[in-house]
């Protein structure tokens, strides 16, 4: 190899070590800066949407920042997220990201397919485990299903809603806020690492748009009910940025409820 010529990670590492690195330095003194230059290259990072505080006023920006970069690691660790708030009048310049230097780094389940957002807003109803006590209790006891074993605790009494709650309660696919589907796992302490304050979902990420084996399924969109299920049109439909999530799951970024600027988490349920 040349001298000097870099290898596809090593270009992905530097770019994304840029970027991470110009985030800390805002905050620190000349010295600091320095020192910030002389660091070795860090993971490289995915990049997984751009959100402009114009199209989405539900989230909380931080003073003088109207845009947030979120990115991504590759990881299912917690802290395999950032975001990056900027400020869209400190940007000259826009660089397409190196997708094939990270698809030769991460494979393409894992980095995603360049998309155009068009977004719709829902009313997203919470997890029924995020409900006040009464409100669940009030929802579990209008079930209209006959009960199972699994649904009785020990007193015979039922534990779970209807299942069309289920259906219309914590939207699938790619999405802003909301809440998240925690079916295979009990909800965890939801809890700012830097602070302790409660966080809320930011971004969630989302291998389907709607469950893939439910094309009558109550999120699919009218313009896509059409489409034959097993098509390659139908497939593009459902998994439009081409990622997959754990064993083709979804995951969520959430962010401090106080301070946005807070480390981010990523939870995979």
């Amino acid at each position: 190899m040349p001298s000097g010529q870099l290898t596809a990670r090593e270009r992905a590492a530097r770019l994304s070590w840029k970027a991470a690195s110009r985030r800390r330095a805002d905050r620190a003194s000349v010295a600091e800066r320095t020192a910030l230059l002389r660091e070795p290259c860090a993971t490289p990072l995915i990049p997984l949407a751009q959100l402009f505080a114009a199209d989405f006023p539900e989230i909380t920006f931080p003073a003088g920042k109207d845009i947030a970069q979120v990115m991504w690691r590759g990881l299912f660790d917690h802290d395999s997220i950032e975001v990056f708030w900027q400020d869209s009048a400190d940007i000259i310049g826009i660089q397409q990201p190196p997708a094939a230097e990270l698809a030769e780094e991460f494979g393409d389940t894992i980095t995603m397919s360049a998309c155009i957002l068009d977004p719709e807003r829902i009313s997203d109803l919470p997890w029924y485990e995020e409900l006040p006590p009464n409100v669940r209790e009030q929802l579990v006891q209008c079930r209209p299903e006959p009960a199972d074993t699994d649904d009785l605790a020990h007193n015979g009494a039922r534990q779970y809603p209807p299942s069309l709650y289920y259906r219309l309660s914590a939207a699938p696919g790619f999405k802003i806020g909301g809440s998240m589907n925690w079916s295979t796992n009990d909800v965890p302490d939801l809890i700012c690492p830097d602070c302790k304050a409660s966080t809320a979902l930011l971004l969630q990420l989302d291998t389907y748009e709607w469950p893939p084996g439910q094309p009558d399924s109550h999120w699919r969109p009218r313009e896509d009910s059409q489409l034959v299920p097993g098509t390659p049109h139908y497939n593009l439909a459902c998994e439009p940025t081409g990622l997959t999530i754990g064993r083709a799951s979804h995951g969520g970024v959430f962010a401090c409820s106080m301070n946005p600027e807070h480390s981010p988490q990523f939870i995979c349920p």
